[in-house]
């Protein structure tokens, strides 16, 4: 054998699956085209894929689930089954070596035997380098996002040379690829050399998803214009690569990254070469890759028995051509079967299908063009890649741009009739209240109702709505005293958690939406005694700075209050004040924002981002200055962004590993304070990360679909980004979010408050509802209320 002898040790490592075929899913039966007797051997992580063997093959592999000489697997296999030890062997040495060439059966002392993993985790340093996080595990590489100590992000790749003395070859080809083509259309070479004896690069990081992802997104809406312009962009970085004489030897869809300005960068130059160098290492290169993306010529060889040709401009012209049919269908040009000999026939011999045997609609122009270059013979293809990029220019210019479908918005209506059902006057609550403790808060009990009240008789003018808001705001107060009025030991809301003058939480809150109902009901008097009641129920004693349970929900409530009420508010002015000046008096004493043990958390709800963005808040409605240190805070935390995908995210805590993406301690909140950083300090960089908070909090793919944690509150904020730049492409992503917010709030995710304003489906009914009018949509009981002061007068009922 060429990786060692019938008497050497082998062993299957513990991360590879032998599964019979009949117990595979009925898609993947179909797909494998394999008797139900059979088997499907796959090792997670490996290059080269899954394999289907007989029964008696399965057999003799789980034999070397223990370590084992292949000489006494194949006697023991052979005497249970009564088989001849000599044929046996003769007959299973071919699948044995494929085996071992696949890296399902290894040498026991190889250093391969153990599961594919990683061997660095978050925190742990490496050739000068903080990782961040990881990225990808194969079984001969790692990718993790880097840290340096200067703050630089990167992408550190990770070889894994153990048992592969071709991997450093691999190493050192990647790297002389990378200096060439100095970071058009590549990453940039960071760093590159060996550690421990494994060779590593340090590329520059690249902001984007794989191009699948892109794609996957524009075929979603329709949109042919902007699906040939992604063709154009990635044929475009072919182009600048072929002119460097460089091939890139490895297309498939992951190997492309497309940015948020819908940039496209290439990966993984590996087996890429120069073919024209006088250096072997780069004019030669293994040919590796998917399968589905080689060339008719390389198929033809490998087929007929003969040796691999080498990549070549006209047959990555074919790949890629394979790869931007992809992209426009979401299927491949042919209906490949698994079986690798039938594979490399249909690519050899088989036309590629019509776009409409994949289930989509003619593209002509498109296919017309792909068809030249999907040609078997390389000279009946394009000239070159050039060529193709001319020829997509035309067909950008045939197609429509696309028309933003509308969102179906049907089962959000209907969830605002059944909430408003609900909590009307012939809701089951409307006699004696909420059922279950917090009755009475803004975030979860009657103030919460109240206030979406108010939010939607503003929004409809509808008087009856404001009057029912005023009774719900009415029971708040009334039950104030009450012992399940702001807390629940079910759901480990206590006194001591909670606080003493949380507006989200306490009776202080309640007052502040009192105060506003009053307002818009033209009641000027009842509207200064709730502000007087805000300001009793403010002026406790409070350790605790964040924006839900502590000072800054005070700071942020006075706000609202001055921006509903108007400027002549001495005493909530006076409040305001003194809670800035109190706030920052401590956190001018702290550290900075990643080091300070006092404030760990960086979310809105829990963390600095939800004290900076109070304050900013109140300092604008004031028109007053930010405290002299905001924008070194500022600073601090935005050095503190981790570029992920098309964005930017920020741990929970600071040094911490996890991440969110909702309102309350991931990037929807984050949002919220950049755009207005932006607004305020008109700093470039801020909008960029309002931009990449949006990004983080649109691509999440959580089911959760409450404000605080959920789809509701990433909706609100990308309306507010849409807001903040008019651009029309967050309008349409908030729809969506609000739309599946709405067809997937359910009650377990809300503790069984589905009552709930924060947690429930009040705040998403709330959300619906604004889509009527989307400009004036804001985050209940958080941002600017966004009407102008006349709004609420249509809706008073003594008018």
């Amino acid at each position: 054998m060429s990786t060692g002898t019938i008497t050497d040790v082998f062993v299957v490592p513990p991360d590879v699956t032998i599964v019979p075929v009949v117990e595979l899913s009925p898609e993947l039966r179909r797909a494998l085209d394999a008797p139900d007797d059979e088997f499907l051997v796959t090792r997670p992580g490996a290059r080269s894929g899954s394999r289907v063997v007989d029964e008696p093959s399965a057999d003799l592999l789980e034999r070397f689930r223990s370590p084992a000489r292949i000489v006494d697997a194949v006697i023991a296999f052979s005497q249970q089954r009564g088989e001849d030890p000599a044929r046996t062997l003769e007959d299973a040495y071919p699948m044995l070596q494929r085996l071992i060439d696949s890296g399902v059966l290894v040498a026991a002392d190889s250093g391969r035997e153990a599961a594919i993993g990683l061997s660095l985790m978050p925190g742990d340093r490496f050739a000068g380098w903080e990782v961040v996080a990881p990225i990808q595990v194969l079984e001969d590489t790692e990718l993790h996002q880097v840290r340096g100590d200067d703050g630089t992000v990167a992408a550190l790749k990770l070889f894994v040379a153990a048992g592969r003395p071709h991997v450093a070859r691999l190493a050192a080809r990647e790297a002389a690829l990378l200096e060439h083509l100095a970071g058009d259309p590549a990453p940039r070479l960071l760093a590159a050399g060996e550690e421990g004896g494994r060779p590593y690069l340090v590329l520059e990081w690249i902001v984007g998803v794989p191009a699948r992802v892109a794609a996957d997104e524009l075929r979603r809406e329709d949109a042919r214009a902007e699906l040939a312009g992604l063709c154009c962009a990635i044929t475009d970085a072919y182009v600048r690569l072929h002119a460097r004489g460089a091939l890139h030897s490895d297309v498939h869809p992951d190997n492309l990254l497309v940015g948020p300005d819908g940039a496209v960068r290439l990966l993984d130059f590996g087996v890429a070469r120069l073919p024209d160098s006088a250096d072997p290492l780069l004019a030669l290169a293994p040919r590796a890759g998917i399968p589905f993306y080689f060339e008719p010529e390389y198929a033809s060889a490998v087929r007929g028995g003969q040796h691999a040709p080498p990549s070549s401009f006209a047959g990555e012209q074919h790949a890629l051509a394979t790869l931007l049919y992809v992209l426009a269908t979401g299927a491949h040009p042919h209906e490949f079967a698994l079986e690798q000999g039938e594979l490399l026939r249909q690519i050899a011999e088989d036309p590629p299908q019509p776009f409409t045997a994949a289930g989509v609609a003619p593209w002509p122009e498109l296919e017309a063009v792909l068809a030249t270059c999907l040609a078997k013979r390389p000279e009946d293809r394009l000239p070159d890649v050039a060529a193709l990029a001319r020829a997509l220019d035309g067909v950008v210019r045939t197609a429509h741009p696309a028309v933003a479908r509308p969102v179906e918005l049907g089962h959000a209506h209907a969830l605002v009739d059944a909430v408003l059902a609900r909590v009307g006057p012939d809701g089951p609550f409307f006699p004696t209240g909420l059922p279950v403790a917090p009755t009475s808060s803004v975030n979860y009990g009657a103030a919460g109702i109240a206030y979406a009240l108010y939010r939607l008789a503003g929004l409809r003018a509808e008087p009856e709505l404001l009057a029912l808001a005023d009774v719900w705001c009415t029971r708040a107060l009334a039950h104030r005293g009450d012992d399940d009025a702001w807390t629940s030991d079910e759901i480990e809301l206590t006194a001591g958690t909670v606080g003493p003058i949380s507006a989200l939480h306490t009776a202080a809150g309640a007052w502040c939406v009192a105060a506003l109902v009053a307002h818009a009901r033209g009641d000027a008097y009842g509207a200064l005694a709730a502000v007087q009641g805000f300001i009793d129920a403010s002026v406790a004693p409070c350790a605790n700075l964040d924006l839900t349970l502590g000072r800054a929900s005070t700071l942020l409530a006075c706000a609202q209050l001055l921006e509903a009420l108007g400027p002549d508010m001495p005493a909530l002015i006076a409040l305001g004040d003194q809670t800035l000046t109190g706030i920052w008096a401590e956190l001018d004493a702290y550290a900075s924002v990643s080091s300070a043990p006092e404030l760990r958390y960086l979310g809105i709800a829990h963390g600095w981002a939800g004290i900076l963005y109070a304050t900013l808040r109140w300092t604008a409605v004031t028109r007053s200055a930010p405290p002299d240190t905001l924008p070194g805070r500022l600073e601090e935390l935005a050095q503190l962004a981790e570029p992920h995908r098309r964005g930017c995210r920020w741990p929970v805590v600071a040094g911490g590993r996890e991440h969110m993406t909702g309102w309350c301690n991931g990037s929807a909140g984050h949002v919220y304070l950049w755009a207005l950083a932006d607004q305020v300090y008109r700093d470039p960089r801020f909008g960029a990360l309002a931009h990449g908070a949006a990004w983080n909090a649109w691509e999440a793919d959580d089911q959760i679909g409450q404000l605080c944690c959920g789809r509701g509150g990433r909706a609100y904020a990308l309306l507010a980004l849409h807001r903040h730049t008019g651009d029309a492409a967050w309008l349409h992503r908030a729809r969506v979010l609000a739309s599946r917010a709405a067809a997937q709030i359910t009650p377990a995710e809300s503790e069984g408050r589905v009552d709930s304003l924060y947690k429930g489906s009040v705040g998403i009914a709330l959300l619906a509802a604004e889509q009527a009018d989307p400009d004036l949509a804001r985050m209940p009981f958080f941002e600017a209320h966004g009407w102008p002061a006349a709004k609420l007068d249509k809706a008073d009922p003594e008018t």
